[in-house]
């Protein structure tokens, strides 16, 4: 994983999440060639992955991701393409 997203879709500029939710997880990007994704991390175990369906994305699992949190170690990723704060670079950088 690489650097910290920030801002709009990035956990640090989510509105209305969970309480402490901010000190269990944390936004990451993630770097598979030619594509960079977003992806939500927290928690210890297992890894759990959650895939959101269209038009959502990560923040679609806030409520349940602190639950998860206590027993896998949750992965919320942002599909290609989905609202994240690597869409709007990439729709900046055109």
């Amino acid at each position: 994983m690489s650097s910290t997203p920030k801002g709009p879709g990035s956990v640090s500029g989510a509105p209305n999440l969970p309480a402490g939710f901010t000190e269990t997880f944390t936004s990451h990007y993630v770097d598979t060639g030619d594509v960079r994704l977003h992806a939500v991390v927290g928690g210890s175990g297992p890894p759990l992955l959650l895939v959101h369906g269209w038009p959502e994305y990560w923040y679609a699992w806030r409520m349940l991701m602190p639950a998860l949190a206590r027993e896998f170690e949750v992965i919320a990723v942002d599909q290609r393409g989905t609202y994240s704060p690597s869409v709007e670079t990439d729709r900046r950088s055109r």
